[in-house]
């Protein structure tokens, strides 16, 4: 075997090794990490009923929390608050640091129980973690399209 076969081997050797090592790889994944839907923290509440949230509405919620994150807006630490449900009449909830969206079943009982209302679903909202009325009406702009 001369010097010529033995380099052309060795570099054969190498690139398959490093394929298989995944080494060579250094492209980001093509999926923006903003594909994916935010995951929610369920909090299972002590000794309450699961079953009093509707499903469509928590994945209506989570639809509008994924939005929010599309559009820039932030929202830290998602999680659910089936507990407080069978004391507000609420079919869904999901706080954020800087929002909370509940669902009611109509509209007009959800009149009245949030800072802002968008059909059947309130928005409240933080002002500790940041969300000023600029930033709160770009929430809104949000939420109007995708809570319909």
């Amino acid at each position: 075997m001369n010097l010529g076969s033995r380099s052309a081997l060795s570099a054969a050797a190498v690139a398959v090794a490093l394929a298989i090592a995944g080494c060579g790889d250094d492209e980001p994944n093509p999926e923006p990490a903003a594909a994916t839907a935010p995951a929610v923290t369920t909090g299972a509440p002590p000794g309450g009923d699961a079953a009093a949230l509707v499903p469509a509405d928590i994945s209506k919620i989570r639809e509008a929390l994924y939005a929010f994150k599309e559009a820039g807006l932030k929202i830290d630490d998602p999680r659910t608050r089936q507990e407080v449900c069978a004391d507000m009449g609420c079919t869904g909830r999901i706080v954020t640091d800087q929002v909370s969206v509940t669902s009611y079943p109509t509209a007009s009982d959800a009149k009245g129980k949030g800072a802002r209302t968008v059909g059947r679903y309130t928005l409240t909202f933080s002002r500790t973690h940041g969300v000023t009325e600029s930033v709160e009406r770009q929430y809104l702009r949000v939420a109007r399209t995708t809570l319909k």
